[in-house]
């Protein structure tokens, strides 16, 4: 185990506040406690010179409302569009439209290049939809909803 900062340094012990590991060099002891020489600034900030340690900083929790901010972020995306996609996997891409590229261009995979299954659709263009019966198989997985786009989403 090796320090942190210096490679060739072995490790003595862990920031209590970053968990990271440090050599002697680089640890400072206050109260039995090993803190790294970046947060040990933090104990003696704002405390009238004494120290105060209230553990390392709480994880930041991804669902709390950020401010927004369109230079950066972009326009807010409407909450249906976010709980589908993360929680229920549906994918950006139209079943109707898939069906009706596999229903007239089938035969040629241009509904597989349409959700991105582009080594598949290029085999259903050499192969002619995998002679046909692969055409027939994704017509009717795309009619009753199974069929999926190449990140194993299902169609909307």
């Amino acid at each position: 185990m090796y320090c942190h900062i210096h490679s060739q340094g072995m490790a003595k012990g862990a920031c209590v506040h970053c968990g990271k590991l440090f050599c002697a060099d680089c640890l400072v002891e206050v109260d039995g406690k090993f803190f790294c020489k970046e947060h040990v600034k933090l104990l003696f900030q704002n405390t009238g010179g004494g120290y105060r340690y209230t553990g390392p900083p709480d994880p930041p929790n991804p669902y709390e409302e950020k401010p927004y901010d369109e230079r950066y972020c972009g326009p807010p995306m409407p909450a249906v569009y976010v709980h589908d996609y993360a929680i229920y996997g549906f994918s950006p891409y139209n079943r109707v439209l898939a069906l009706l590229l596999c229903l007239f261009f089938g035969v040629a995979g241009f509904h597989r290049f349409y959700v991105r299954k582009i080594g598949t659709g290029v085999l259903w263009l050499l192969t002619g939809g995998m002679f046909g019966i692969g055409w027939i198989l994704d017509l009717i997985a795309i009619l009753c909803g199974y069929y999926r786009d190449a990140y194993g989403r299902r169609l909307r």
